[in-house]
Protein backbone atom coordinates (compact mmCIF):
# COMPACT_ATOMS: atom_id res chain seq x y z
CA UNK A 1 0.00 0.00 0.00
CA UNK A 2 1.29 3.46 -0.91
CA UNK A 3 0.73 6.23 1.65
CA UNK A 4 1.57 9.93 1.47
CA UNK A 5 1.72 12.69 4.02
CA UNK A 6 3.22 16.09 4.67
CA UNK A 7 3.89 18.12 7.78
CA UNK A 8 5.14 21.65 8.33
CA UNK A 9 7.18 22.03 11.45
CA UNK A 10 6.16 25.05 13.51
CA UNK A 11 8.67 27.77 12.71
CA UNK A 12 10.45 25.35 10.40
CA UNK A 13 10.25 23.69 7.05
CA UNK A 14 7.91 21.35 5.21
CA UNK A 15 8.62 17.61 5.05
CA UNK A 16 6.76 15.18 2.79
CA UNK A 17 6.82 11.41 2.62
CA UNK A 18 5.69 8.65 0.34
CA UNK A 19 5.73 5.24 1.98
CA UNK A 20 5.20 1.74 0.72
CA UNK A 21 3.96 -0.25 3.71
CA UNK A 22 2.71 -3.73 4.46
CA UNK A 23 1.17 -4.43 7.87
CA UNK A 24 2.75 -1.25 9.32
CA UNK A 25 6.22 -2.27 8.06
CA UNK A 26 8.00 0.19 5.79
CA UNK A 27 9.10 -1.46 2.56
CA UNK A 28 10.21 1.81 0.96
CA UNK A 29 10.35 5.43 2.14
CA UNK A 30 10.84 8.65 0.22
CA UNK A 31 11.41 11.80 2.25
CA UNK A 32 11.61 15.25 0.72
CA UNK A 33 10.57 18.84 1.36
CA UNK A 34 11.98 22.31 1.70
CA UNK A 35 14.40 21.49 4.52
CA UNK A 36 18.15 21.18 4.09
CA UNK A 37 20.41 18.23 4.79
CA UNK A 38 24.16 18.30 4.50
CA UNK A 39 25.43 16.33 2.71
CA UNK A 40 22.36 16.10 0.47
CA UNK A 41 23.09 12.47 -0.42
CA UNK A 42 22.42 11.60 3.21
CA UNK A 43 18.68 11.57 2.54
CA UNK A 44 19.10 8.19 0.82
CA UNK A 45 20.68 6.78 3.98
CA UNK A 46 17.88 8.22 6.08
CA UNK A 47 15.30 6.65 3.77
CA UNK A 48 17.07 3.26 3.91
CA UNK A 49 17.19 3.48 7.71
CA UNK A 50 13.41 3.05 7.76
CA UNK A 51 13.27 0.02 5.44
CA UNK A 52 11.96 -3.00 7.33
CA UNK A 53 10.99 -0.93 10.38
CA UNK A 54 7.51 -1.19 11.87
CA UNK A 55 5.58 1.96 12.70
CA UNK A 56 4.11 1.40 16.14
CA UNK A 57 3.68 3.74 19.09
CA UNK A 58 5.83 1.33 21.11
CA UNK A 59 8.87 1.84 18.89
CA UNK A 60 8.43 5.53 18.05
CA UNK A 61 11.19 6.66 20.44
CA UNK A 62 13.45 3.87 19.17
CA UNK A 63 13.02 5.21 15.61
CA UNK A 64 13.79 8.76 16.75
CA UNK A 65 16.89 7.67 18.69
CA UNK A 66 18.08 5.42 15.85
CA UNK A 67 17.73 8.22 13.30
CA UNK A 68 19.53 10.68 15.58
CA UNK A 69 22.38 8.17 15.96
CA UNK A 70 22.60 7.63 12.20
CA UNK A 71 22.75 11.38 11.54
CA UNK A 72 25.44 11.82 14.19
CA UNK A 73 27.46 8.79 13.04
CA UNK A 74 27.39 9.92 9.39
CA UNK A 75 28.11 13.54 10.38
CA UNK A 76 24.98 14.85 8.69
CA UNK A 77 23.34 18.14 9.57
CA UNK A 78 19.62 18.90 9.34
CA UNK A 79 18.57 22.52 8.91
CA UNK A 80 15.00 23.71 9.51
CA UNK A 81 13.73 20.31 10.61
CA UNK A 82 13.91 18.08 13.66
CA UNK A 83 14.37 14.32 13.57
CA UNK A 84 11.14 13.99 15.53
CA UNK A 85 9.27 15.70 12.68
CA UNK A 86 10.60 13.20 10.14
CA UNK A 87 9.33 10.32 12.27
CA UNK A 88 6.04 12.13 12.89
CA UNK A 89 5.32 12.55 9.16
CA UNK A 90 5.77 8.78 8.73
CA UNK A 91 3.17 8.12 11.42
CA UNK A 92 0.88 10.72 9.87
CA UNK A 93 1.06 8.82 6.56
CA UNK A 94 0.15 5.59 8.36
CA UNK A 95 -2.79 7.32 10.07
CA UNK A 96 -4.08 8.52 6.69
CA UNK A 97 -4.65 4.89 5.74
CA UNK A 98 -6.88 4.33 8.74
CA UNK A 99 -9.25 7.20 7.94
Amino acid sequence: MILKSELKEEGGKLVKTTLEVEENMILKAEIHGDFFLHPEEGIEEIERFFYGKKLTEENKNELIDGLKNLIKKKKMELFGLKVETIVEVLFKALESRQK
